[in-house]
């Protein structure tokens, strides 16, 4: 249950001196790894993260078009400014229902703008978020190439090498 453990076993042959058993020898280290579990533990990963990253950018919408029924909400708000143009309609000679529709009008429009600035300020975090996974993938990938050089250049199978496809 250690994170990041991988069995590994050792495979030993048998020592010879002038034809005679004398011991034995650590002939390499092998590592034992299921595939499938790697395979299901990255598929799942992945999947969570990606959930987690959608929960987290819609509770930020559900932040900017605001709770339904509060005072702040889109719906609220245009719903103010039909009824104000409704009241005018009925009467248009009254001068406090032609403020009336002026006021909400100009919230509805500042509604509008502060959302559209903070959808826009939403899409620039999610491709700065893109920006740094791809950063971080081509990292990893780096390494994993360092490493995979280091592997094909050493000549024995031992702990070190083992450790380093670990």
């Amino acid at each position: 249950d250690t994170p990041g453990y991988t069995r590994k076993t050792v495979h030993q042959v048998a020592a010879a001196a002038n034809g005679t058993n004398v011991g034995v020898r650590i002939a390499d280290v092998q590592r034992q790894l299921d595939e499938y579990v790697q395979r299901q533990l990255r598929v799942e990963y992945s999947g969570a993260n990606y959930a987690d990253t959608r929960a987290q950018f819609y509770s930020r919408l559900q932040d900017i078009y605001g709770q339904p029924g509060s005072a702040n909400a889109l719906e609220t708000v245009y719903n103010n400014f039909t009824n104000a143009l409704q009241a005018l309609s009925t009467s248009p000679d009254n001068s406090a229902a032609r403020a009336t529709v002026i006021s909400t009008a100009q919230l509805l429009a500042q509604q509008l703008n502060q959302m559209s600035s903070n959808i826009q300020a939403l899409r620039k975090d999610a491709e700065l978020s893109i920006s740094n996974a791809v950063t971080q993938a081509n990292n990893a990938m780096s390494q994993i190439a360092d490493l995979n050089q280091k592997i094909a250049a050493s000549s024995k199978a031992d702990s070190a090498v083992a450790t380093m496809m670990d």
